[in-house]
């Protein structure tokens, strides 16, 4: 084939788009066969959603055939025997043996999970991947990306590595046709593609009955790994190749208006027209409160949180959240990331891990008590003593050698009768573990733990076990990392970084920081509130608050 045929669907913030590719997937199946599709989102687990939902159990998608693009890239290539991955962990490690002393990098680089988790101690190779994904002319590059270019690839070339970038590079100049040689392909948030990703599928599209290209070009906010709506909106398709999906599930009135009032600051953008939620909700703007105060914004939260609403706090840059997190923590709140459940400080009940928490373990001491548990009170199994025992230093707390006895009966599912605790525990440390002493336990702890133990029993003196069991209220985050997500209530927060403001006050890059906030503002279901500012540099979303939409200071 030689003509493509492009087929885009523009889904603004909660209007579905998710719903809308299932269907044209499981259109595409009954056509053309689970085996003869192609499905790409931005990162693996979201296209692997796609899959998963789709209602009718006689389609069959071919897994190998849904990932990221850069997987695909990848497996194009030949996977691993085309060179391992010069982002992993295992050759960062060796980089840095080599060049740590010019070039000391961090993170790594999961092709299959789409994840790109590069700190900003890697500057460098973060420019040097944005030239490439933005495919500028190496001439044009700055000198010390340049320098950096020429030791890495050289170093690749003497590992037989493969990078982030060659990934899409390699099938580019080198693969006419994307793995399986599907009839059609479907790609989930392309306003998050770059140039060189966007080339790739246009490329392997040629060799397509047709592509469907599906995002919201105003939701575009990855410009710092080279991301370009314009590469989505690019060459124009004709309106019959387009549809924009033109209902609000998410949005209220007063959240849409505002919206629409920001992100029409924007001028080359896809005018899309689409109705609200049928209620009005709110948007205000919250005085005091700011990033350095959030003190304010806490007793603000308070009505929501009596309520049982779902709140996000949402910054621009992480370390914005440091004295949020001070706050909820001294103040009993629980509070998590489900979108970055690695970000262990995101998630201090390690609400996601595999691993027993400091949370579980203090439930499973307390789990006689009748003041907590009340009618599910109960006595412990063996599994839950070896549980709060990991807590527990050995001296005057257990009897010579019994802390490894504990260990061993926790393959024991059954209860640990006092009998047997008798065997294990010194009898003042048993009589007050028979209590459930709190003020004994947590003299009682090991160093390690004691910070650890610190913020659930914060949450337990304030808010009970149940909160302590439940997944938080509360979502703290940047806005990169809560994009797809929503809440009830959302607090934004204006502050930019210095270099951020940069790009705010630039006319060429602007336009990046407008969509930043969009995504923000875009999260909430039923309240906006927009924090003051903390320092000089900062975002005026005040000034755009539509004056009829906005309610009183509270």
């Amino acid at each position: 084939m030689d003509k493509l045929e492009e087929y885009r669907i523009f889904g603004p913030p909660g209007t579905g788009k998710t719903s809308s590719l299932i269907v044209n997937i499981a259109e595409a199946a009954r056509i053309f066969g689970g085996n003869n599709i192609i499905v790409s989102s931005f990162t693996k687990a979201a296209a692997v959603e796609l899959i998963s939902r789709i209602g009718d159990k006689e389609i069959d998608v071919n897994e190998k055939q849904v990932g990221t693009l850069h997987a695909h890239g990848y497996r194009s290539i030949g996977g691993e025997s085309a060179g391992e991955v010069a982002e992993s962990r295992k050759w960062l490690k060796a980089w840095n043996e080599e060049f740590g002393y010019l070039y000391k990098l961090s993170g790594e680089i999961d092709a299959d999970e789409g994840a790109f988790d590069l700190s900003d101690g890697n500057d460098t190779l973060v420019k040097y991947h944005n030239y490439r994904q933005r495919m500028i002319d190496r001439k044009f590059w700055n000198t010390s990306v340049q320098a950096f270019a020429q030791k890495w690839e050289e170093w690749k070339e003497k590992n037989h590595l493969i990078d982030y970038t060659d990934m899409i590079e390699i099938p580019l100049r080198s693969v006419d046709k994307s793995p399986g040689e599907p009839a059609v392909g479907i790609f989930d948030e392309v306003q998050d593609f770059t140039p060189l990703e966007l080339a790739l599928v246009r490329k392997w599209g040629k060799e397509m009955k047709k592509i469907i290209l599906a995002g919201d070009d105003d939701q575009s906010i990855y410009a710092f790994k080279g991301a370009s709506p314009e590469a989505f909106l690019n060459p124009p398709v004709d309106n019959n190749h387009k549809r924009v999906l033109g209902q609000f599930y998410r949005l209220p009135r007063a959240v849409q208006k505002f919206s629409q009032e920001w992100i029409n600051l924007i001028k080359v953008r896809e005018p899309k027209e689409f109705k609200p939620r049928d209620e009005e909700g709110e948007v205000r703007t919250l005085s005091l409160g700011s990033i350095k105060t959030p003190e304010y914004v806490i007793r603000d939260m308070e009505r929501y949180l009596i309520q049982g609403k779902s709140i996000m706090l949402l910054v621009t840059c992480s370390y914005m959240l440091e004295q949020i997190k001070k706050v909820l923590y001294a103040e009993g709140i629980p509070f998590h990331n489900p979108y970055r459940r690695k970000r262990v400080d995101w998630n201090p009940l390690h609400f996601y891990a595999e691993k027993t928490s400091a949370a579980q373990r203090l439930l499973a001491f307390l789990k006689p008590s009748l003041d907590v548990f009340e009618g599910e009170s109960r006595q412990w199994t063996w599994v839950e003593v070896a549980k709060f025992s990991k807590l527990l230093r050995a001296d005057g707390v257990f009897k010579r050698g019994q802390k490894k006895y504990v260990e061993f009966m926790r393959k024991n599912p059954g209860t640990a009768e006092v009998s047997d605790l008798i065997k294990v525990f010194e009898p003042a440390a048993l009589e007050n573990i028979m209590d459930c002493n709190i003020d004994w336990l947590r003299d009682h702890l090991m160093e390690a733990d004691k910070k650890r133990l610190a913020y659930p029993l914060s949450i337990l003196k304030s808010s009970g076990v149940e909160k302590l069991q439940a997944q938080p209220q509360v979502i703290i985050s940047t806005i990169h990392a809560v994009k797809g997500g929503e809440a009830d209530v959302v607090y934004l927060f204006p502050d930019l970084s210095y270099q951020g403001y940069q790009e705010y006050e630039h006319h060429a890059t602007r336009d990046s920081t407008i969509r930043q906030f969009y995504v923000g503002i875009t999260r909430a279901r039923e309240s906006l509130i927009v924090c003051e500012p903390a320092t000089r540099f900062y975002v005026k979303l005040r000034s755009y608050i539509p004056k009829p939409v906005a309610v009183a200071e509270r």
